[in-house]
């Protein structure tokens, strides 16, 4: 049976009349990697701010390795780490000064504070930059130093607030890389991010929240499913030559509810499996050169705006 990191029992925070999270409960499992996603002021920051203990539930209980934050906090924020979305560094020290600094504040011995930095570094393979002074870092080196620092207690779950915000494609993959490899060590991880397609890449399960209210919590892979399963198939034709009695004939097979074109592709959903079969033959009898035909699931980002929509 799978060891539960965090419990999250019928959260709620107000501020004045506006509550930003209500009736919340959700749970994360030890050694997985969970998407926590929702629309701008959706509550994610004021969760977040209360699963780290920096402010407390008007209701409800939250408990990290089985420890109540707002009863036994310290002992909580033992097992807490925490990356958050800003941060700042001091240019003209070294990325092992920077460490050595926050060891002290979490009053780490010498001994322990010095083989942490060395483990820290190595973990975010900053090893080779031990030494060097962090205004000659790029973003990305940056983030994962940021994230060193926040695995010198070696915490049992580490909280990510916009991991990758600000970051190039370069440093953005770096971080993501580093994020699946300690997914693969069996760290737990708890992201925050609006950027879906990192979420799905990065992460098994999402909760989806808006407007402070949990809308679903599942495995990525389910929450697909159910939306094919509600929406339909949806396949890609690739075509040579998407000509118009092509557009006509797939559109004239029963069991096709739409097709929208963008360029050579087709994309065709159906509301009967076995419609497929007869796609391609219909494009070809009309003249259609086929160069790729296949089947998509639905993305992270076709179940969130299912689930929170435009103006829901």
């Amino acid at each position: 049976m799978a060891e539960t990191v965090v419990e999250v029992q019928n959260v709620t925070r107000c501020y004045g009349k506006l509550c930003a999270v209500q009736d919340l409960s959700l749970s994360v499992e030890k050694g997985e990697s969970f998407g926590f996603l929702g629309p701008n002021g959706a509550g994610k920051t004021t969760t977040i701010k209360m699963l780290t203990g920096f402010i407390k539930p008007d209701r409800g209980t939250i408990s990290i390795m089985g420890h109540d934050i707002a009863r036994e906090d310290i002992e909580a924020k033992r097992h807490i780490g925490l990356v958050p979305d800003e941060y700042g560094l001091y240019d003209d020290l070294t990325a092992a000064d920077h460490l050595r600094f926050y060891g002290r504040l979490l009053g780490m011995h010498h001994s322990d504070r010095e083989a942490a930095i060395e483990r820290s570094l190595k973990r975010v393979e900053l090893s080779e930059q031990t030494n060097k002074k962090t205004k000659g870092f790029s973003h990305g080196m940056r983030q994962r130093l940021v994230i060193a620092q926040a695995l010198m207690h070696d915490p049992a779950i580490l909280f990510l607030d916009e991991p990758t915000t600000g970051l190039d494609p370069v440093g953005a993959k770096e971080v993501r890389d580093l994020i699946k490899k300690m997914t693969g060590e069996g760290m737990t991880l708890f992201i925050s991010s609006h950027l879906l397609f990192e979420v799905q890449e990065m992460c098994k399960s999402v909760a989806i929240i808006n407007r402070g209210r949990l809308l679903k919590k599942d495995t990525i892979e389910n929450l697909s499913t159910v939306l094919k399963n509600k929406t339909g198939r949806q396949l890609i034709l690739l075509l040579q030559n998407p000509v118009e009695p092509v557009y006509k004939a797939v559109a004239a097979v029963k069991g096709v509810e739409s097709i929208t074109v963008e360029g050579q592709a087709y994309k065709v959903r159906v509301n009967n499996p076995e419609v497929q079969f007869e796609i391609p033959k219909a494009a070809v009898d009309a003249g259609g050169r086929i160069m790729a035909y296949y089947e998509v699931n639905p993305s992270l980002e076709d179940v969130f705006m299912d689930l929170v929509g435009v103006g829901k």
